[in-house]
């Protein structure tokens, strides 16, 4: 917080270094926002002897604080060392004018070169934006005999979750979720590196465990220790519904049957990208006709109101069994809906993203 020299002149053979401030002087100008004039630095009862000064030979000294009209961005200063040379109390009152003119442009001038990274920022998010709206798929692939949606509403211009869907060359459906820790360019250009590798991996067939393993060493090797992703990634069997899953620290999906009972499919390994070597194992369940998989990010749980409280698992889960045999679109809307309302005034605090699979009823 010390005061720094950002423009200075020095006449006669004064040495560059030997601006050296009164504390005392600097202390009631910065903090006390008031103006400065001493024309004997060494008797001037009202600063005690300004050493600083007198070891300069300074005879009189001028200070005024640089007021934008909000705030005091620094001083401006002037002193005399000539015999006989004394600031009067106009000069006094024209340099404070002088500072509170030139602070004003110091400000706008900041304000200015503010707007233009702004402006840069702007544009670059825009352009990661539409990068992430065509690499992410506006709709899912189709699969027969199976409902399916995938909705992501961002809560700023780039975020950080990611979905996908695959009819895999074998026959299977292969179906995904992630959310990048952080958002902004950083957690953009991570969902699209996770997206790429993932569409590879799964178009050469891999099994979720080998698929995760090397996803978790791609990640780790190209981020630092705080950047990571949670994952989940699906294949289902269509004729049989089973789906043989790998859940690496993603929030547990539900498995909402056709009868109302609700499972989740806890973690089976760690997120994407925290340890170099994750074991990651696979779990597995079956939709029957009519029960349906919902993945999701955990921008809906923890949807906040003003008071802080969360909209929670408990709320989603009675909303996903109420809709359960709804069309899938309405279900994305109702939901919507139920955030809004729960939210009120507060702010969107992280990205809203949701994928449902449903077995269309034999």
């Amino acid at each position: 917080d010390e005061p720094v020299t950002k423009s200075s002149r020095l006449k006669g053979n004064r040495p560059a270094d030997s601006l050296a401030l009164s504390r005392t002087m600097m202390q009631q100008v910065l903090e006390e926002k008031k103006s400065f004039l001493t024309s004997d630095p060494l008797n001037d009862p009202g600063f005690g002897g300004m050493m600083s000064m007198v070891s300069q030979g300074i005879r009189s000294a001028i200070a005024v604080p640089l007021f934008d009209n909000e705030d005091v961005i620094g001083l401006l200063y002037a002193d005399d060392s000539r015999a006989g040379k004394r600031f009067s109390k106009d000069q006094l009152a024209a340099f404070t004018l002088l500072a509170n003119v030139i602070a004003v442009a110091i400000t706008h001038a900041r304000y200015h070169e503010l707007e233009k990274e702004k402006q840069l920022q702007d544009a670059q998010l825009s352009t990661a934006s539409e990068i992430l709206d065509n690499i992410l798929p506006s709709s899912l692939p189709p699969c027969e005999g199976y409902d399916l949606i995938a909705r992501l509403e961002p809560c700023f211009a780039v975020g950080g979750d990611l979905y996908d869907g695959v009819m895999m060359d074998n026959g299977k459906y292969a179906f995904l979720i992630g959310d990048v820790v952080g958002k902004g360019l950083g957690a953009a250009l991570l969902v699209s590196h996770i997206l790429s590798w993932t569409r590879f991996m799964v178009d050469q067939q891999w099994e979720p465990e080998a698929l995760i393993t090397k996803l978790n060493q791609q990640v780790f090797d190209c981020t630092d220790t705080v950047r990571f992703t949670t994952f989940f990634l699906g294949y289902l069997d269509p004729a049989t519904g089973v789906i043989t899953y790998v859940n690496a620290g993603h929030n547990p999906p539900f498995v909402i049957r056709a009868d109302g009972v609700v499972e989740t499919l806890p973690p089976t390994g760690m997120p994407v990208g925290i340890i170099e070597e994750g074991p990651y194992t696979k779990g597995e369940v079956t939709l029957n006709p009519g029960d349906l998989i919902t993945l999701y990010s955990d921008g809906i749980p923890e949807t906040q109101r003003m008071d802080d409280e969360e909209y929670g698992e408990d709320n989603f889960e009675k909303l996903l069994v109420a809709e359960r045999g709804n069309d899938l679109v309405g279900l994305f809307d109702k939901l919507q809906g139920e955030l809004l309302d729960f939210r009120g005034d507060a702010p969107i605090g992280d990205d809203v993203t949701m994928l449902v699979l449903r077995r269309n009823p034999a």
